[in-house]
């Protein structure tokens, strides 16, 4: 899922992207890192540095070398226990009225004797919508598809328009799905209740603390980079990981924090009550780790479990034989790998999906990485007292998240402090989840469909007018920020002799990343092969990658790429040490201009350089220009320069329009910042065209019915407009 990563504009996980700190305390972790070289992933993409304290770092320098690695070496290379304050107190809990918890050990061994599989749990009533089904082939594995049987009934029951096509903006659950296992965000902690992600109430005495947890006095400090060593299903056009911040943020401390007492005793119960008494260990942990143990808690309370259990020690040669022969999500979909003996889903409506029927791709994966999650897996079996194969457990569950999670994103609504003219919806990263039957659900980088988040159902969204707000008062919750469901953006035909599949994006996506960045970026953290209709459209790329101006005639002559070292039409040769010094000025004036101490005057000094210095060689509708049209925009609209802001967003938008089909997402938002720009400058006739635009493109996206805030946005424009035209 997940999903956006692209952290600037996606959500979406950049995997090339290191810490910026190094280990420099000895030479054997010189060696671990040299180890990698020649490699994609460095350690420190995979491994926290409080696990690495726990290894001799020379064992683990050979361990890493070697070919074959098993859960024996892995102990051999442990050295000490990690460095755990316990102050949890159970009395204090269940003095509080708190239910004792389950013993781990008890039921861990339960799953040994032969449970397993039996007591597994499945989606929680989610199921599709009788227009779906999830089909299955040797090519793609399980994916979800048009259901053909359903279109040929009788057409007034069936649901379908003309008995031929579903229409764009229909959801494709019949009911939202709550998440397997779900965990908050590190930065939102102290903010968002840490069982449902909805908002805390406002006054401390509202607030619901755990009357177990110890009191944490230390200063914990986010880097101000994400966790790069996973990717997470993410989709929209402007979501982030967190709030704007500086480089070093302070992460909140002290106990865990819930909205009201009914969510305490629920993580109390299933996640919480394990993990307090290690707390601010946990807390410094990547964040897939955190979920892939918040699932671990789930399996065990359920006795459900992805791997299969042997009776002794595992050699060196049986660690791929532990790997989970599953099927699931088929993220190898365009892999010839994908693996056809896996167990198939019984039914069709996706309502019976189990955990063990999801890809980990763990015999997919490379030494490297396979390493490193049983070493976190050996981690947490000696910081939680486990039993020794949860080792083995955890590491399938980390690369089963890394290959199924979603980014849980939510909508803020957010205006300028000079101007309220831009007024937008923000996508905030709150959460990372694992959702089964959205796990269904293959990647396109044109997709047909998107994850949409935070509704109490799909029906209810329809007929509710009340768009989701910050909650003050805990006994009114509001919508669950956790729930998904999926939604159509295109128009889907049935198709009498082919499956015809509903695709969401994992991140990658046509015209915001060049194809060969797309399918790179999906083999190194999908590890398949896109062979999508964006990915095969060769001419369409050709022509994006025409982003040049000839530097002597400009647009008399035709645009080149960035590979030309003459303009094809005039002859002229191009100064390419020029234009790499040119490059390298943008590059630090893009990294000057989102500065967050920087004031309106002088990010709009630094904004209006970069527009001038890209003019000069790129055409005006290169995808860099177009970011920094957008970014000049803001800037005039906060100043209250709405002339000026106007002038920028069209710029943009015809960008936009360009890079991304016409009736896509993209569009529709850029059109909607348009009209509300206009709207509040009084270009009557003008605003009225845009809104009207806007409105039929996201009617297209969420449904003619759709209460989506956006479109009641422009509802209430075309009501204030109709009557001045």
């Amino acid at each position: 899922m997940a999903t956006m990563a692209l952290h600037d504009q996606h959500g979406h996980h950049n995997p090339d992207h290191g810490n910026s700190h190094e280990h420099s305390h000895d030479h054997p972790h010189s060696q671990m890192i040299a180890a990698f070289k020649g490699k994609h992933n460095s350690l420190d993409s995979f491994l926290d540095k409080s696990i690495l304290t726990c290894f001799k770092p020379d064992n683990l320098a050979r361990l890493l070398a070697s070919p074959d690695i098993d859960l024996a070496s892995v102990k051999g290379a442990f050295t000490q226990l990690p460095n755990i304050h316990r102050a949890t107190s159970v009395k204090d809990a269940i003095a509080a009225g708190l239910d004792p918890l389950l013993d781990i050990k008890s039921l861990s061994a339960a799953r040994v004797s032969g449970a397993t599989g039996k007591d597994q749990i499945a989606s929680n009533k989610a199921r599709l919508d009788p227009r779906f089904k999830i089909g299955f082939s040797r090519l793609y594995g399980h994916a979800v598809e048009l259901n053909r049987e359903n279109s040929s009934t009788s057409v007034a029951g069936s649901g379908y328009t003309n008995g031929r096509k579903v229409e764009s903006g229909t959801y494709v659950f019949e009911q939202d799905e709550m998440p397997y296992a779900c965990v908050i965000e590190k930065v939102w902690k102290g903010r968002l209740c840490e069982e449902c992600l909805r908002g805390l109430p406002v006054g401390r005495e509202k607030i619901v603390e755990c009357p177990a947890c110890a009191e944490d006095t230390t200063v914990a400090v986010e880097d101000g980079n994400h966790d790069t060593s996973n990717d997470r299903k993410v989709e929209g056009s402007s979501s982030r990981a967190q709030e704007p911040s500086a480089a070093a943020t302070p992460l909140p401390t002290g106990p865990a924090r819930f909205c009201s007492r009914e969510c305490l005793e629920t993580a109390w119960k299933t996640w919480h009550g394990y993990e307090c008494g290690a707390a601010k260990e946990l807390r410094d942990l990547k964040q897939l780790t955190r979920l892939a143990l918040r699932i671990y808690w789930q399996n065990t309370r359920h006795r459900a479990s992805i791997v299969s259990k042997p009776s002794r020690s595992p050699a060196k040669s049986d660690l791929s034989s532990l790997t989970s022969v599953t099927a699931g999500l088929s993220l190898e979909n365009h892999n010839s790998t994908s693996n056809s003996n896996a167990p198939r889903i019984n039914g069709t409506d996706g309502s019976d999906i189990m955990l063990s029927q999801l890809c980990d791709n763990f015999s997919q994966l490379d030494s490297i990485r396979k390493t490193s999650f049983l070493l976190t897996g050996y981690y947490l079996h000696q910081l939680l007292d486990l039993p020794e194969d949860a080792a083995v457990e955890l590491a399938h569950l980390q690369a089963l998240v890394q290959f199924n999670s979603f980014a849980v994103k939510s909508q803020n609504l957010e205006s300028s402090e000079a101007s309220e003219s831009m007024a937008h919806v923000n996508d905030y990263v709150i959460g990372s989840a694992l959702y089964l039957l959205a796990s269904m659900f293959n990647h396109s980088c044109a997709p047909n469909a998107m994850a949409v988040f935070g509704k109490n159902c799909s029906s209810a969204l329809k007929k509710s007018s009340v768009v989701a707000s910050k909650q003050s008062d805990p006994s009114r919750k509001g919508p669950d920020p956790r729930v998904i469901n999926v939604l159509t953006n295109r128009t889907l035909k049935i198709d009498p002799d082919l499956p015809v599949q509903v695709e969401i994006s994992y991140g990658p996506q046509g015209g915001r990343m060049a194809t060969e960045e797309r399918k790179e970026c999906l083999r190194r953290s999908h590890l398949f092969e896109c062979n999508c209709s964006a990915c095969n459209d060769r001419y369409a790329e050709a022509v994006l990658q025409k982003a040049y101006k000839c530097p002597k005639n400009g647009y008399a002559c035709r645009p080149m790429t960035e590979k030309d070292k003459s303009c094809p039409t005039c002859g002229i040769e191009i100064d390419m040490p020029l234009r790499r010094k040119m490059h390298q000025l943008m590059a630090r004036l893009i990294t000057e201009s989102q500065a967050p101490s920087l004031s309106s005057s002088q990010r709009l000094a630094l904004l209006k350089t970069l527009e001038s210095t890209q003019s000069k060689i790129f055409v005006d509708t290169c995808i860099l220009y177009g970011n920094t049209c957008d970014q000049l925009a803001m800037v005039y609209a906060e100043s209250g320069d709405l002339k000026k802001s106007i002038e920028w967003c069209k710029k943009a938008l015809k960008v936009v329009v360009v890079h991304f089909p016409h009736d896509s997402i993209e569009v529709a938002q850029e059109t909607l910042k348009l009209a509300g720009l206009l709207f509040n400058n009084m270009q009557v006739k003008e605003a009225m065209k845009q809104v009207q635009i806007a409105i039929t493109l996201y009617k297209g996206h969420f449904g003619a019915n759709s209460r989506h805030p956006d479109l009641l946005e422009l509802y209430e424009m075309e009501k204030i407009l109709r009557p001045l035209v």
